[in-house]
């Protein structure tokens, strides 16, 4: 059986590095996994607590990556972050976030270390993992996730607002006991 390539919706000639990339992920059927809004504040559940603290730890299991401002809410994470420039290998081509590497062990190609799609696939990597030693049945992602390259000053402060006033603008008939959303 042969599977279907999607279609990458990456900036083809934007080389993602030393600029912010703004991410939202969601869980898989977008359940409310990682907790619930309350008062306008978000209160992490224990798979919340390891979505939000494996983000946290990023930036060091990771040189290259530098945090800005994110949030797990209870279906969704929206992560600010910027890759430093010096982080990722010097492989001649600018396609930043979808370029691939050739492995020399006879391996299929992969994601080059330190782009964003490699970036976020070890940590919804680690966080399956996490979430799977506590309940093996959950799926915890949807498949991919939405980025933005962040172009201003002005955007990325526009973001930071957006991602801190998060938990307030939550609708709370949005979280339903199914796991899905009105």
């Amino acid at each position: 059986m042969r599977l279907r390539r999607r279609r990458s919706v990456r900036l083809r000639l934007h080389d993602y590095r030393g600029g912010l990339c703004f991410v939202t992920i969601c869980t898989h059927g977008r359940q409310p996994l990682f907790g619930h809004v309350a008062d306008g504040a978000m209160c992490l559940s224990s798979f919340g607590r390891i979505a939000n603290d494996e983000w946290a730890r990023t930036a060091e299991v990771r040189p290259s990556v530098v945090l800005d401002a994110f949030v797990v809410m209870p279906d969704h994470a929206h992560l600010l972050f910027g890759i430093v420039p010096g982080g990722l290998e010097a492989l001649p081509t600018t396609v930043g976030a979808t370029r691939r590497v050739a492995p020399t062990d006879g391996r299929r190609p992969g994601l080059a270390s330190g782009s964003v799609g490699a970036i976020l696939g070890q940590y919804k990597s680690v966080v399956t993992k996490r979430i799977r030693a506590v309940d093996p049945a959950v799926r915890v992602w949807q498949r991919g996730f939405h980025d933005r390259v962040v172009r201003t000053d002005r955007e990325a402060a526009a973001l930071r607002r957006y991602v801190a006033d998060n938990p307030a603008r939550w609708d709370p008939a949005a979280d339903r006991p199914d796991g899905h959303r009105l």
